[in-house]
């Protein structure tokens, strides 16, 4: 199969201003697909398809991706999806989705051929702010900023690309996937009542939602700075456009993020639908995050809305979101696991909900607040004017105030990298240096030598 399509590409490259000459050596590389636990290897198989990407062999970046639909795509969705996307590259002035090349059929598979985007994705960028060689609390700031207001300026922007002319209300939708949701998962029978998906359709309805472009992507990892999109190709784009109305895709970008991101890594006492709550209801003690998510949903046109309405969304999002979760994995291992998961989460759900009513206040005392995970992130960021910095990280207890004092006087003076072993060895460089030439001369392989 990668013959014909290496054939195809060779034979069509010239027309697709491609820098590909008969003496190229190409090289295509298959897309380790997690979902299936490994790579794919029966082409055009699952609901995602087979994507290769293509290198010249002298080049680090691949050039072309070819994606392998078999038929879950009819050529005519595929033009719908790659019109709209034109639409929107147009309407934001850069190109925010690939370009698509071609469609051919290749032994008896429909196969895409479009432009390949260079660089590390969002969750790369935010992995390296997070737990990378070079990670801090203003990496992570500026990281966590920058993407949600690329974000949101696109989906902002995509609201130009109306695909209806009347507005429409969500609740009933909404509505249809909590039910839907408690027959995959009749666990969450006992939490979610008939009572509780009234109220929050009753809330979503509060607000009628415009049908326009939406981004169908809801994980970080298929985003790029700028932002540039993966391709959007599914069979009814109009259709889908039309179940995500107004903000509500957006909103599953951000449940999302919270959920399943590198963001969990930079905190402590981490409850990713508190904190998500926290950022709805403005607490300015989880701003780092909070402040650029408030934005984001002020680009989405819900700021505006109480933390009720904002959260009524929420949990409609969250439903739908698990819906197509467990379906996509109904024949794997992974549905007993969310089946054990989301029950809890809608536990939290309900119990938010319930928070919330009491005002921001209340929120505020009975919210769970992440804390930076400042051991974890950049010792730059952390107060070295407390003795409790200057302690070994194996110990239980950190070092007598004394030995903190003389290790903030070194820090300050002496040296600004070293910290408490530096101080120590100041004061009893001596003592220490006859230690370790005693401690040497002990071993039998260095007692030798001396």
């Amino acid at each position: 199969m990668l013959e014909q399509i290496e054939r195809y590409i060779r034979e069509h490259a010239g027309s697709w201003h491609l820098d590909v000459s008969p003496s190229t050596r190409l090289r295509g590389l298959l897309r380790a697909n997690p979902e299936n636990d490994g790579i794919v290897r029966e082409f055009g198989a699952g609901r995602i398809g087979t994507i290769v990407f293509w290198f010249r062999v002298v080049d680090r970046k691949p050039f072309l991706v070819s994606k392998i639909f078999g038929t879950a795509l009819s050529e005519s969705a595929i033009a719908e999806c790659a019109s709209l996307q034109e639409s929107a590259n147009q309407v934001l002035g850069y190109r925010l989705f690939p370009k698509i090349h071609a469609t051919a059929q290749i032994n008896g598979a429909r196969v895409v051929m479009m432009e390949a985007a260079d660089g590390p994705t969002y969750e790369i960028h935010l992995a390296r702010a997070v737990s990378g060689p070079e990670r801090s609390v203003n990496a992570l700031r500026r990281v966590v900023t920058r993407q949600f207001e690329e974000l949101g300026s696109a989906l902002r922007s995509l609201q130009a690309i109306s695909l209806s002319r009347t507005d429409i209300k969500w609740g009933a939708m909404a509505a249809s996937n909590a039910r839907r949701f408690l027959q995959l998962c009749p666990a969450a029978g006992a939490i979610v009542s008939d009572a509780s998906i009234r109220a929050m359709v009753e809330l979503i309805d509060t607000m009628p939602l415009q049908t326009h472009f939406v981004l169908t992507e809801d994980h970080i990892a298929n985003y790029l700075p700028g932002p540039r999109a993966v391709d959007q190709l599914v069979p009814d784009i109009r259709g889908l456009c039309a179940q995500w109305p107004g903000p509500v895709s957006g909103l599953r970008i951000l449940l999302a993020f919270f959920r399943a991101s590198p963001i969990r890594e930079g905190f402590t006492d981490y409850a990713w639908l508190d904190a998500l709550a926290l950022c709805i209801t403005g607490d300015s003690r989880f701003d780092i995050v909070g402040t650029p998510v408030r934005r984001f949903l002020d680009e989405l046109g819900i700021k505006s809305a109480s933390p009720q309405v904002t959260w009524a969304f929420v949990m409609g999002v969250f439903f739908m979101r698990a819906c197509q979760e467990l379906e996509f994995y109904a024949d794997s291992d992974n549905a007993v696991l969310l089946r054990n998961e989301f029950p809890d989460l809608a536990r939290d759900l309900i119990r938010i909900r319930d928070v919330l009513k009491t005002g921001a206040e209340g929120a505020r005392r009975r919210l769970t607040l992440p804390r930076l995970h400042r051991r974890h992130l950049d010792g730059e960021f952390q107060n070295r004017e407390h003795a409790d910095f200057y302690s070994f990280p194996q110990l239980a207890v950190p070092v007598p105030r004394w030995l903190g004092a003389v290790a903030r006087f070194q820090f300050q003076v002496k040296d600004r990298h070293q910290g408490l072993y530096r101080a120590i060895r100041w004061i009893y460089r001596l003592p220490l240096d006859l230690l370790e030439k005693l401690g040497r001369a002990s071993r039998p392989e260095d007692a030798g030598r001396s």
